[in-house]
C-alpha cells in the first residue's frame, strides 16, 4: 500500500512539474539555417520552387524512403502543393507567395504540429547565392504542444541543415554535370545609332514569359516572312516593367531594313540612338541576371543615369548551338 501511495505522489509530482515547466516554454518556434551553393541563384531557386524535384535533396525523403507523395495545382509556384504519407508523419505544404529567384513562403500542416509557415530565401552572391530555409510554429497549445516544440526543435534543426547541404551538392553536382558555366564582360560604354524594327508590346507573369517570348518571335517571324521582309539583324527584348511578383511589360522584336507598316498588334518602331553602356553575357539566359548586375554596379560607381527602358539582344540561334557555355545576350542601358 505504501508503495502505490509513493508511487501516486510520484506520478502526482511528475505531473505537476510537466504542467508547471510547460508554462515557461515557448508558445512559438523558430528556425532558420543557409547555406552558400554555388550555383546560379535560379537554378537553386528552380529545385525547392518545383515538388517534383523535392526528392533529389530532401531530408525527408532521405529519412524515410517509403514517403509517398501527391501533387495538386500547378507543377511548381504560386498555388502548387505537395502532400506526403510518411512513416514520420503525414502532412502538406502549399507555396503561397512566389517571388521568383528571390523568396518562396508557404503554409505547412503536420499532424505533429500546428500550422506553421516555411519560408525559402536565395540572396545573390558572386559565386552563386545563399540559400536560407526557416520555419516558424506559431501559437504551441499549452501543454503538450509546447513540450513537443521543445523536443522537436533539434530535429527540426538537423532536418533543415541536411536538406540544405543536400541542395548544395544536388546544385553543385547538376551544374559540373550540365556544364553549365558563364562569363560575363566588362561594360562598355559605345554609341548606337537608331534602328528599326518590327514589335509587338505585351505583358505577362515571369512564369509565361519564355512561352510568351517565342510566341511573340514566331508572330513578327511569320508577318516578315509573309511580306518577304528580311530580318536585320538579331532578335531583341525592351523591357520597361520586370515585375518578378507580378506582371512584367516588355517589347520584342526583329531589325528590319524595310519601312512597311505592320499588322494589327505588330508595329513598325524605331528604336532611338543614343549612349549606353553594354555587356556581353555568355551562358544560359538565367545568368543574364550578372550582365544587369554588373551595369548597375559600374553605374553607381561612375554616377551615371539611366535615361530609359534597358533590352537584350539575342545573338546565339539557340536551336543550331547546343553548348549553352556559347550562348551570347547582349545587354544595352541607355544612358546620359
Amino acid at each position: 500500500m505504501r508503495i502505490l501511495k509513493a508511487l501516486a505522489i510520484l506520478l502526482l509530482i511528475i505531473l505537476i512539474l510537466f504542467l508547471v515547466i510547460a508554462i515557461f516554454l515557448p508558445s512559438r518556434m523558430h528556425i532558420k539555417k543557409s547555406v552558400d551553393v554555388n550555383a546560379p541563384v535560379s537554378y537553386v531557386f528552380e529545385q525547392v520552387n518545383n515538388y517534383s524535384l523535392w526528392a533529389n535533396w530532401s531530408p525527408f525523403q532521405e529519412k524515410d524512403p517509403g514517403m509517398r507523395t501527391s501533387f495538386e495545382g500547378p507543377a511548381k509556384g504560386l498555388g502548387a502543393m505537395m502532400k506526403w504519407e510518411s512513416n514520420e508523419g503525414n502532412g502538406s505544404l502549399n507555396w503561397t507567395e512566389v517571388t521568383n529567384d528571390i523568396s518562396l513562403k508557404g503554409v505547412l500542416n503536420y499532424e505533429e504540429v500546428d500550422k506553421s509557415e516555411v519560408l525559402f530565401e536565395f540572396e545573390k552572391t558572386p559565386q552563386g547565392c545563399v540559400a536560407s530555409w526557416s520555419v516558424d510554429i506559431e501559437n504551441l497549445s499549452y501543454p503538450i504542444n509546447r513540450w513537443k516544440g521543445f523536443f522537436m526543435k533539434s530535429n527540426f534543426e538537423d532536418d533543415l541543415v541536411k536538406g540544405l547541404n543536400n541542395l548544395k551538392s544536388v546544385c553543385e553536382t547538376g551544374i559540373i554535370v550540365m556544364g553549365i558555366k558563364w562569363k560575363t564582360s566588362e561594360v562598355d560604354e559605345k554609341e548606337i545609332s537608331s534602328l528599326l524594327a518590327f514589335t509587338i508590346k505585351d505583358s505577362c507573369t515571369i512564369e509565361e514569359f519564355p512561352a510568351k517570348l517565342h510566341q511573340l518571335y514566331k508572330e513578327i517571324g511569320d508577318y516578315m516572312k509573309s511580306m518577304n521582309v528580311q530580318q536585320n539583324g538579331f532578335p531583341f527584348c525592351v523591357y520597361y516593367n520586370w515585375n518578378p511578383a507580378g506582371i512584367s511589360v516588355f517589347e520584342a522584336g526583329f531589325p528590319t531594313a524595310q519601312s512597311l507598316k505592320g499588322k494589327g498588334r505588330i508595329q513598325l518602331s524605331e528604336l532611338s540612338g543614343s549612349k549606353v553602356l553594354m555587356v556581353s553575357q555568355f551562358g544560359p539566359y538565367e545568368s543574364t541576371s550578372d550582365a544587369h548586375d554588373a551595369i548597375d554596379k559600374y553605374m553607381k560607381e561612375k554616377n551615371i543615369e539611366c535615361i530609359g527602358a534597358p533590352w537584350e539582344v539575342y545573338v546565339t540561334d539557340i536551336s543550331k548551338e547546343p553548348d549553352t557555355t556559347k550562348w551570347e545576350t547582349q545587354v544595352f542601358y541607355p544612358v546620359k
